[in-house]
Formats: structure tokens, C-alpha cells, sequence
């Protein structure tokens, strides 16, 4: 990308850089860490390279964060999970003593299937303050469900944000489906339809609007996928915008 002189520059970042610990049912996870509210729903939509989860996309949350993840499986069916992070992403500096405090309960009643429940609270950052005195802490809870079968898979997820960005009393609701179907161990077929939509008293301040996913995958090695697809978003009271893409990830 280049600076405001015209000047090439480069940045890059560190994913996750972590340390893990496992034993007797609890698991804890320190450093940047990629949050467990993010990898359940990630798992079942599969395509991240192509398009970013729910949370992540519309800005109610980061993937991975600065702090703590823990949890204990009560059993193979019940697991809770808690996490301490500062809420800025990959930074590796805590402007701030703001911090995000989440949890969440994830149960599998059955083989294939998930249900999810999470919920956070993230303390408004001082950088945010400073901009206007009347910002207050974003509230966000979220529902999954999904269910996974060897030939194709299916989730569902609600979320709601309250405070969204930190401004009083504007809150949105937000709908994601997605599915895979695969047709062979190579290629799979994927769809995916997210919507955004704020409460009613407050349409004038959020990008409401809906997205629309679409596209094959052919993986001609396990390091390599390659995806044409389609992508669509139409805001609530905007043009439809259409996109054809062509998306690939490696990994060494």
C-alpha cells in the first residue's frame, strides 16, 4: 500500500502467536490468541479466505485478540469457556486498562450436531472517549446451531450488539446461513446469506443491508484452495453492488 507521499510500504502481522496448555478437561490459551467465539462458527462456514465470520465482518468483534482463553469440558457433550482480552485486535500494546470480558457454553448433544451460546461485555476504549465524552461498553450476545455430515454441513447464527461501537443506544441484529456440499474430497459447492439490520430508532447510523455468498472450491492439493465465486451486498436503501472473485489461500 502506499503512504500519503506516495511511497510504497509494506506491513505485515502475526495471526496468532500463542501458547496452549491442555489437561485433565482444561484447556487455557495465552498470548494472541484466536477466540473460541469466533473458531466454532468458523469450522462450520469453512471458507474465512473468501469471507470473514459474522462478528469480525460487520465489526462487533476481532478473531483473535491480546489475552486469556480457558475452559473446561464437563463431558463430551458440555463444554464453558471464559476469555480476558484489551478488545484491540493484533496489537500487541494495550493503549489503555479497558478490557473485554467474554464467556461461552457450547454444547453437542449428538454427533454432528452444535449448539452455542456467548455473550461479552467490552469496556469502552480511552481513544474513544476522547473522541466523544458519550460513549458507552458494547454489549454483544450470540446463538449458533449447526450440524456436520461427512457429504455437507449447515450453521445458523444470531447476534445482537448492543451499544454497537460504542454509541448509546444503537443496537443491531445480525442473521448468518451457510452451508457446504461436497462433492468429492477435491470440490465443494458453498453458499452464505448475512443481513444486518439495526433497531428501528436507529437506521440513520448503521450500514444496514444484506450479503449474498456463492462459489465452488477445488482443492488440487491439501495446502491449496481456489475458489471463483460471487459476492453480493445490498444496503437497505442503496444499489445492489455485485462482485466476481477469484480467491485463494495457501498454506506452508
Amino acid at each position: 500500500m502506499a503512504d500519503e507521499n506516495g511511497n510504497t510500504k509494506f506491513n505485515g502481522y502475526l495471526k496468532n502467536a500463542q501458547i496452549d496448555w491442555k489437561g485433565k478437561g482444561f484447556f487455557v490459551s495465552a498470548g494472541l490468541v484466536n477466540l473460541k467465539q469466533f473458531s466454532e462458527q468458523e469450522n462450520f462456514w469453512g471458507h474465512r479466505y473468501i469471507f470473514k465470520s459474522f462478528q469480525e465482518e460487520y465489526g462487533i468483534a476481532f478473531c483473535e485478540d491480546i489475552g486469556i482463553v480457558a475452559g473446561y469440558e464437563f463431558s463430551p457433550v458440555i463444554s464453558a469457556d471464559m476469555a480476558l482480552t484489551n478488545g484491540e485486535g493484533r496489537k500487541f500494546k494495550n493503549m489503555d486498562n479497558n478490557y473485554k470480558y467474554g464467556a461461552g457454553l457450547t454444547l453437542k448433544p449428538v454427533k454432528g450436531f452444535m449448539f452455542r451460546l456467548y455473550g461479552d461485555i467490552y469496556n469502552t476504549p480511552e481513544y474513544m472517549k476522547s473522541v466523544s465524552g458519550n460513549q458507552k461498553d458494547q454489549y454483544s450476545i450470540a446463538a449458533f446451531a449447526g450440524y456436520s455430515h461427512s457429504r455437507f454441513s449447515f450453521g445458523a447464527e444470531y447476534n445482537r450488539a448492543f451499544n454497537y461501537k460504542f454509541s448509546p443506544e444503537t443496537d443491531v441484529n445480525g442473521y448468518s446461513v451457510y452451508t457446504t456440499i461436497k462433492i468429492n474430497s477435491k470440490i465443494h459447492l458453498y453458499g452464505r446469506f448475512d443481513l444486518l439490520d439495526a433497531t428501528e430508532e436507529n437506521q440513520n447510523t448503521v450500514k444496514e443491508g444484506h450479503t449474498i455468498i456463492g462459489g465452488f472450491e477445488y482443492a488440487p492439493i491439501k495446502q491449496v484452495r481456489i475458489s471463483p465465486n460471487y459476492q453480493s451486498w445490498k444496503a437497505k436503501s442503496g444499489k445492489r453492488e455485485n462482485y466476481l472473485l477469484m480467491s485463494i489461500e495457501c498454506k506452508i
